[in-house]
């Protein structure tokens, strides 16, 4: 272990490490800010010295900028082994088991491993040590779950198999499922959690010292904002709702349905997801199919420019869906779609128009950002999270608008991999803005939960979650992100909304979750017996669900598969032109020539065997079915499309089907030969 000049290995770090160092399974849990990267380079060093020329490690991560900053620190305090990195964006075409047959350590994301564990391009008994960062995620069919159901079926199933050591990192191993702290379901959790990562050892927390941990803690002041909705009589919220009625009016005639929440509901949205979906069950005739859809998703688009508008402005919530809706080409569109997109363009042009009223969220984000950087020579670096793609971009802009806040910050915006807009990032865009946050050319960053876990910015001292309520996982992250010395934290959040409880019960139970951990646990004497009781569970359920998933393939012939435009019903190709490639559903260009558009992809990918530079939208009605993909083999180059299940309706037997994903889907897809 290499240190910094003057720096040394602190008492606690030592007793985190100490029962990894020993080589047996744990689950390291400590504060963000305090260490946990150097405790698992102890480990690490430690299993190659104990594993000689054997010695594999990976360092496993969910996210790519958190593989770029774990990579740099292992390299800095890891000296004489041979340190690697790979993600889905690397740009080496080297895959994850060569690396591994010449370097000691490999920094990846998790679903690499997944698909190469899967194809039995990688085998566990070659790997002497795998180390979970934020291993919270271990759990439902995350790929850290998924490892490690792999991992449990050669410890029970097969006999005389080596196995890997396994040792995880989290800030929060969380409370489980349940919506209200609940002391019983807080340890089956814990314990469900320790016996998917096979931790023997349990949860390794500071105890001995104890002190010192505290003095290494960053102290972070959290302060929930609860805030009230605009007034009564916004005129912009009126103009919406006049909309959003008429055409459930006409939804109602149409379909015979009616929701029983108000638009204003989120339970409206989910009465029309539903609604949608069965529209595509029933055949009435290919153009009435096209225009109840059509109506829906424009009822869609209305509600969530109205949930936008409860959070931001008007224009940012128009901004915000400007490009959300198909656009079919004049000379397809039917004469619905026609009236349908003139009545759109009527209401933007009416919306810019009503008196608004200021919303009362941002005029409080506003006076926090004037009261934090009042003055161009401040040092306050900040992050405000937000909940989605499209809304860090128009909080970017919402700050560049304010004439208080010109030239004292500076904000910049990092978001992930969105599939269904534009503003996703590539990784190299990731880093060039985190860098330049680290540097202080951005002095705020506006983020998606990308940013929440294990980036380090030592000076970043001002966190805010606006309207960012999940679980209580993330409210330890978040706040974890502002290391420096009194830092604040606030959740800017609608007063008397559910976010409003919720955030309440996230914080009762990360409190709980730390008193489990320390009082409530099984006693070591009883702790095996316990694990072993949850994987023995675990893989009797997984084992019953492949049996059943292998079931469901049967089902039906892919000779009597139809696929057809989830929009409009167009037929877009048989079952038998479809083609399972690694991981992704492939039908060659050439089985569907001239039933799509291609449109530029905002994220292309392009690597020497495999290129991804255009969306695909149907002809006729311009949905979104997926991507281009063009693979290069042995010289010679292959165009694909690669489709998006929920993008289709599928015709078996005469009968109507949608599914959400592939792996659901009841016919089996062949690998292609290629």
């Amino acid at each position: 272990i290499c240190l910094p000049d003057g720096k040394v290995v602190r008492k606690y770090q030592k007793e985190l490490a100490t029962p990894g160092m020993e080589g047996r399974n744990c689950i390291v849990v400590a504060p963000t800010g305090t260490g946990k990267t150097l405790v698992a380079c102890m480990i690490i060093s430690a299993n190659l010295k104990r594993h000689g020329l054997k010695g594999k490690v990976l360092f496993l991560v969910t996210k790519i900028p958190l593989a770029n900053q774990q990579y740099e620190e292992l390299k800095r305090h890891i000296k004489g082994a041979r340190i690697m990195i790979v993600t889905g964006e690397s740009r080496n075409s080297l895959s994850l088991s060569t690396l591994l047959s010449t370097h000691e350590i490999v920094v990846c994301t998790a679903d690499l491993l997944k698909n190469d564990l899967h194809t039995g391009n990688v085998l566990l008994k070659d790997i002497s040590l795998i180390v979970f960062d934020e291993c919270h995620h271990c759990k439902g069919r995350t790929p850290y779950s998924f490892i490690m159901t792999e991992y449990l079926k050669r410890k029970f199933r097969e006999e005389e198999i080596q196995l890997p050591q396994i040792v995880g990192l989290t800030a929060s191993p969380g409370a489980g499922d349940s919506r209200k702290p609940d002391l019983n379901k807080t340890v089956d959790h814990l314990i469900q959690m320790s016996a998917l990562l096979d931790a023997e050892a349990g949860y390794i927390t500071v105890k001995e010292n104890i002190t010192e941990l505290h003095q290494y803690t960053t102290k972070t002041n959290f302060k929930r904002v609860p805030i009230p909705g605009r007034t009564d009589g916004d005129d912009f919220q009126a103009l919406l709702i006049k909309y959003v009625s008429k055409l459930d009016i006409v939804i109602q005639q149409v379909t015979g349905k009616s929701a029983k929440q108000e638009v204003t509901d989120q339970g409206y949205i989910n009465f029309l997801s539903i609604l949608l979906q069965e529209s595509k069950l029933r055949p009435e005739g290919a153009e009435n199919e096209r225009n109840i859809r059509a109506i829906i998703e424009h009822l869609q688009h209305y509600t969530k420019i109205l949930h936008y508008y409860f959070d931001y402005e008007c224009e940012d919530s128009l901004l915000a869906m400007r490009n959300k809706l198909r656009s079919p080409a004049p000379d397809r569109a039917t004469q619905v779609e026609k009236e349908l997109q003139t009545l759109f363009t009527s209401f933007c042009q009416e919306a810019f128009q009503v008196g608004k009223t200021s919303n009362p969220k941002l005029e409080k984000l506003k006076m926090l950002l004037r009261e934090n950087f009042g003055t161009k020579t401040t040092n306050k670096r900040a992050i405000i999270f937000v909940t989605e793609v499209e809304n860090a971009v128009r909080m970017q802009e919402w700050i560049q608008k304010q004439p208080e806040l010109n030239g004292c910050i500076q904000p910049g915006v990092v978001t992930g991999h969105s599939r269904d807009t534009s503003n996703g990032m590539t990784q190299e865009v990731q880093n060039a803005i985190i860098a330049d946050f680290r540097s202080g050319k951005f002095n705020l960053l506006v983020a998606t939960s990308v940013l929440e876990e294990g980036i380090d910015v030592p000076a970043c001292n001002l966190i805010i979650r606006y309207q960012h309520v999940t679980n209580e996982i993330s409210l330890v992250q978040s706040k974890g992100r502002a290391r420096a010395v009194d830092s604040e934290c606030y959740a800017i959040i609608g007063k008397g909304t559910p976010k409003e409880l919720q955030e309440l019960q996230n914080e009762e139970k990360n409190h709980l979750v730390n008193d489990v951990i320390e009082h409530h646990l099984p006693p070591q004497s009883q702790w095996n017996l316990a694990l072993q009781k949850f994987q023995v569970s675990t893989l009797e359920t997984v084992e019953r669900e492949e049996r059943l998933e292998m079931e469901q393939k049967k089902q039906h012939r892919i000779e009597d598969v139809q696929l057809l435009c989830g929009s409009c019903s167009t037929l877009v190709c048989y079952g038998q032109d479809l083609s399972l490639e690694g991981v992704y559903y492939l039908v060659n260009c050439d089985k569907v020539k001239g039933k799509f558009n291609c449109k530029e992809y905002k994220k292309p990918y392009i690597r020497p065997t495999i290129q991804i530079q255009n969306s695909i939208h149907c002809s006729e009605c311009d949905q979104k079915w997926g991507l281009e993909m063009c693979r290069v083999t042995k010289g010679l180059t292959y165009r694909h499309l690669c489709l998006g299940c929920d993008k289709f309706i599928f015709v078996i037997k005469g009968e109507r089907r949608t599914f959400k994903k592939w792996k659901l889907v009841t016919f089996k897809i062949p690998r292609s030969s290629n």
